[in-house]
This record gives structure tokens, C-alpha cells and sequence, in this order.
């Protein structure tokens, strides 16, 4: 019975030197709060909302990416031999997902890497504009575009 005691006294003591040193943490931020200047906060607010906007700007082009990605899979003959190579995401607010895709043809050997664009309502490659006519061709050009503006860009760095 001692043991359980011992346990149960050492959880408590525990817990209760947590919530001391949680709330000297929190009079320590208070106080480091009200030390900072007008100029400090407005850098500080400003430094988060950069920060918030590039995080959010990181997940939309997450998205956009596994949005082309799995755009370009669906439509694949052997979708289980796809072979991603290098992929970003470009565009007004990051919303078309690019990069290489290599995957198996009918005859079972790969094709090669070539560029794929999409989001989430359309997915193409390089090889699809030679067979789009009309609007459809006008969309993909659209979309290979905003790739062939980040290889552009990325290759002059």
C-alpha cells in the first residue's frame, strides 16, 4: 500500500510543479510583452503575418501538387509504375501543381520523364498537347505555361 501511495503522492507533486512553472512561462511572456516597444510589436505582428501568409501559400501548392499528381495517375495506363520526379507548384496563388512523371506504356517499358501541369479539375503532359484541339489545347497551353515560367525562372537562378 505504501508503494501506491508513494506513486500517487510523486504524480501529484508533479502536476503541481508543472502548473508553477506553466504559469511563471506565462508571466514571463506577459512581461516580455510589455517591454516591447510600438515599433517592436508592429515588426514582431508583421514578421508572424509574413510568416502565416508563406505557410498558408506552402499548403495551397502542397495541394496543388498532390491535386496534379494524382490527376495524372488516374489517367494512366499502368498507374501503379508512375514515377515522380521533381515537382513544384506555380501560379496565381499556387494552384497548379508541375513537374517530370515517368510511367509504363502499353508495351511495358517507360516513357521517360516528361512535364505534367494540372489541379485539381484537369492533368496534363507534355505529350497530351500534340493530341488536344480547340479549348482543351488552350487550357493545357495555359497550364504548361505556368511551369515553363518557373523552369525558366529557376534556371536563370
Amino acid at each position: 500500500m505504501t508503494k501506491k501511495m508513494g506513486c500517487l503522492v510523486f504524480v501529484i507533486v508533479a502536476a503541481v510543479l508543472g502548473k508553477v512553472v506553466e504559469q511563471q512561462q506565462a508571466s514571463s511572456a506577459a512581461q516580455a510583452e510589455a517591454a516591447l516597444s510600438p515599433e517592436e510589436r508592429h515588426v514582431r505582428d508583421s514578421t508572424r503575418a509574413e510568416s502565416d501568409r508563406l505557410t498558408a501559400l506552402q499548403q495551397r501548392g502542397d495541394a496543388a501538387v498532390r491535386a496534379a499528381k494524382s490527376a495524372v495517375t488516374s489517367r494512366l495506363k499502368d498507374p501503379e509504375s508512375v514515377r515522380f520526379g521533381r515537382t513544384w507548384a506555380g501560379g496565381d496563388s499556387m494552384r497548379v501543381g508541375c513537374g517530370y512523371v515517368n510511367a509504363k506504356n502499353s508495351f511495358g517499358g517507360y516513357t521517360g520523364e516528361e512535364l505534367f501541369a494540372g489541379n485539381a479539375a484537369i492533368a496534363v503532359t507534355e505529350s497530351d498537347l500534340k493530341r488536344l484541339t480547340g479549348s482543351d489545347r488552350t487550357a493545357a497551353r495555359a497550364l504548361m505555361r505556368v511551369c515553363d515560367t518557373v523552369i525558366t525562372i529557376t534556371r536563370k537562378r
